[in-house]
């Protein structure tokens, strides 16, 4: 083995230990901040509103100078997404009526992966601010880890970020790593987010278990035992696809319902990167192609 191998070798490996670190900026209200989404377009009151309290920002430049050649920002990253957070003229960060500031942690462990909580198991999550959240079923994404804790992303109803120990190492298990998740390259955008993955996993199940409801009503107040619509889910980092089952995956028996679902998805990937497709009885979400 060649000794030039060798320092590549070792640069290599430093570089991949090096990205493995971050600091990372938690956002106590999204609507106290002048926020922009990577074309540098203000954020709408919409899009502000699904940040969860304490949303982590993953930091990639500390300022920068945006398009207009005047004002200057930091720049972020969140999943698959780019934004930045207008800075004053003193440095600090814009906005009306701020209440609370950036809490900011550094040198953190970047985790990006989803753990699944085992059978008979119970993880406790703890919010910057707000109730204990005891969590005995369901997935949680690991964001990075600070201080021998981790914080996560609960995709409950409603979602939340906060801390959580996982020191019962019988609590909980790894379903998917941080490296199996795309990474961006030149020419090779990230994949789906484990996040983003959560959220629109955790609205298919909201509408199955509707779905479950309803029928169950329908089949005793009629004496009738019809079949329940159920989505299924699958999801790789290239892209997610849920698919309604037979017989109403043909045909339009569920056109309001369908309609109010893929409309929550559109709504969750605005800002993204990623589009809605798919056909009668079929959902995809995969990253938007633009023209060069």
């Amino acid at each position: 083995m060649s000794n030039k191998f060798l320092i590549f070798l070792l640069l290599a490996v430093t570089f991949a230990l090096a990205e493995s670190r971050a600091t990372f900026y938690l956002v106590p209200s999204a609507f106290s901040f002048t926020m922009y989404n990577e074309y540098e377009q203000s954020l709408s009151a919409d899009e502000l509103a699904r940040f969860a309290p304490y949303t982590p920002l993953e930091l990639i430049e500390a300022n920068v100078l945006l398009g207009d050649g005047i004002s200057r920002a930091g720049k972020f990253r969140m999943g698959n997404a780019v934004y930045f957070l207008l800075r004053d003229g003193s440095g600090g960060f814009s906005g009306a009526g701020r209440k609370k500031e950036l809490l900011v942690l550094g040198d953190c462990e970047v985790l990006n992966d989803t753990v699944e909580i085992t059978r008979g198991g119970v993880l406790t999550v703890t919010p910057v601010s707000g109730p204990v959240r005891t969590v005995a079923a369901g997935r949680l994404v690991r964001i990075f880890r600070h201080g021998g804790r981790s914080y996560v992303f609960l995709p409950d109803n409603p979602p939340c970020y906060g801390w959580c120990s996982l020191d019962q190492s019988g609590a909980w298990r790894r379903i998917r790593a941080a490296a199996e998740v795309a990474v961006a390259t030149p020419g090779h955008p990230a994949g789906i987010s484990d996040i983003l993955q959560e959220k629109i996993r955790t609205m298919i199940e909201a509408a199955n278990e509707d779905y479950r409801r309803f029928f169950s009503r329908f089949d005793s107040l009629t004496g009738t035992e019809k079949s329940v619509p159920q989505w299924s889910f699958e999801a790789t980092a290239a892209q997610c696809r849920c698919t309604l089952s037979i017989p109403y995956d043909k045909g339009d028996y569920l056109p309001e319902s369908t309609r109010e679902l893929r409309t929550g998805i559109e709504n969750l990937l605005s800002g993204t990167g990623f589009i809605l497709t798919g056909g009668k009885g079929e959902i995809v979400v995969k990253r938007e192609e633009r023209r060069q």
